[in-house]
């Protein structure tokens, strides 16, 4: 870790720090309490900015663990008389809450597979040997596995595997193999890159697809987000995989690591086992019901995914077990969502969000939609740097920023993929919980992933203002969005 980042961290650590910005946040609360709501604003909306601020500095100083701040904001919201406690029990009850408990079933039957590493094989095979294709490879399987199953399960897959190679080319030290360096990089890297394709292929892409109808009144379908999804991850991937090896310049294969690899790959049954089929099909089978929910009503991802998972469980085909489920649950994802939710309800319930648009439009004609794309994808990206938490950064976007989007005139999926877009990634700064997998490892420093990944960064930017608005207006023109 750099030293700047050291001190920022050792700052955060320290308890006058901490508690300093916990009164910051109660003082800022207190004066939306104490003082007339503006001009056009309900006392509940007044309060409710208060709440937000608060919550953002809370979360951004690190000053309370992130489930404390969570439910601080339960508290707060019930207490000062912002929303009643039976509208915040209903709003924090969400689909995406459902989906994501499943969502770690799915991802934990994968590890049961072979799944992960006969794909390696075929990418390695196809790279004929090249060290530099191998981590192209990598970050094409973290890519791939990450489209059906969240971002942190792909990675624990793929780290598996990806070990195994590390061990097979003389398990070198961390920090001494450029190659060794780059295949972590590219774990963690794909997985951001293939999450974004649909809906399930990350937690927070179902969160703020969920969030469409409470900021809009209008239901964000699975259909429209792979509509931006698929062009977009797959331009991502696709330049990932071409700039991440030229940045590491890995040291190539010798003769003993690559028949060491071949041993390993040989190991692996060439064809596919009967769970490995079962595995595939039930996927198949969600991802066709996933899209069919675009018309089907009744079909939704929560149940479809739930449904898959307890097939998965089935004996007889016994693709997880409740120790495998257990080991891959994270209650810290579930937490954040019945907390963050009800504060983006009260966003739009108590008109705080209308009146922010207002006020930040109070002149809409000198905004082009350009610009509107620009503003919307900056602000989601810096969220994202304050706020890195995926979960809560996406939660906290699409409440705050996606009704302005929205309001400005944007329509609702465009508005809320391009918040998702900066809320399920962020390339260069390895200080979040989906990093923990690869950078931990110690193979790759936190300058090589800014170095390494800041050419994506500046795409996937460019891509909210200019790729987004261009689909559309397409999707917009044929009736799709």
């Amino acid at each position: 870790m750099s030293t700047a980042a050291a001190q920022k961290t050792s700052v955060k650590k320290n308890p006058a720090f901490r508690l300093a910005m916990i009164a910051v946040a109660a003082l800022v609360v207190a004066f939306t309490l104490m003082t007339p709501a503006p001009e056009g604003l309900a006392v509940e909306g007044w309060v409710m900015l208060g709440i937000v601020v608060g919550t953002v500095i809370l979360l951004i100083s690190e000053a309370m663990p992130m489930a404390a701040a969570c439910f601080m904001i339960i508290i707060v919201m019930k207490y000062t008389g912002v929303m009643k406690w039976k509208e915040i029990q209903q709003a924090a009850c969400s689909s995406t809450v459902y989906f994501c408990m499943a969502g770690f079933g799915i991802g934990a039957a994968l590890q049961n597979t072979n799944l992960a590493a006969i794909i390696l094989r075929g990418l390695f095979r196809m790279s004929k040997g090249s060290s530099a294709k191998m981590i192209s490879s990598v970050l094409w399987l973290a890519a791939i596995i990450s489209i059906f199953v969240s971002d942190g399960a792909a990675q624990i897959v793929v780290l598996a595997v990806v070990m195994s190679v590390v061990h097979a080319i003389g398990d070198p030290e961390p920090g001494t193999s450029r190659l060794a360096g780059g295949m972590m990089l590219a774990i963690t890297t794909g997985a951001m890159t293939g999450g974004l394709f649909l809906p399930c292929s990350n937690s927070v892409n179902i969160a703020v697809m969920d969030l469409a109808e409470t900021v809009a009144g209008i239901p964000m379908t699975f259909l429209q987000w792979a509509l931006f999804g698929v062009p977009i991850g797959l331009i991502s991937t696709i330049f990932a995989a071409w700039a991440l090896p030229r940045y590491f310049k890995p040291e190539p294969f010798t003769k003993e690591q690559e028949d060491n690899i071949n041993k390993l790959f040989d190991s692996i049954p060439e064809k596919l086992q009967t769970k490995d089929w079962w595995y595939i099909l039930c996927t198949a089978i969600m991802v066709i019901l996933f899209f069919a929910s675009n018309w089907v009503k009744k079909l939704d991802t929560a149940t479809v995914a739930m449904a898959g998972m307890f097939i998965m469980m089935m004996p007889g085909i016994n693709l997880l077990s409740a120790k495998d489920y257990k080991k891959n649950f994270s209650a810290m994802v579930v937490v954040t969502m019945l907390c963050i939710f009800p504060m983006a309800t009260g966003m739009a319930k108590t008109g705080a969000g209308e009146w922010v648009v207002n006020k930040i439009f109070a002149n809409p004609e000198g905004w082009s939609t350009i610009m509107v794309f620009v503003m919307g994808t900056i602000a989601a990206f810096l969220v994202h740097c304050l706020v890195p938490q995926g979960s809560a950064n996406g939660a906290l976007s699409a409440a705050v920023i996606g009704p302005v989007l929205y309001g400005a005139g944007l329509p609702v999926a465009a508005a809320m993929f391009v918040v998702g877009l900066q809320a399920g990634v962020n390339y260069i700064f390895p200080i979040e919980g989906t990093w923990q997998y690869t950078f931990g490892t110690g193979h790759f420093t936190f300058s090589d992933a800014i170095k390494g990944n800041w050419k994506l960064t500046a795409l996937t930017l460019v891509m909210g203002f200019t790729l987004v608005p261009l689909l559309s207006m397409v999707f917009s023109g044929m009736g799709l969005i």
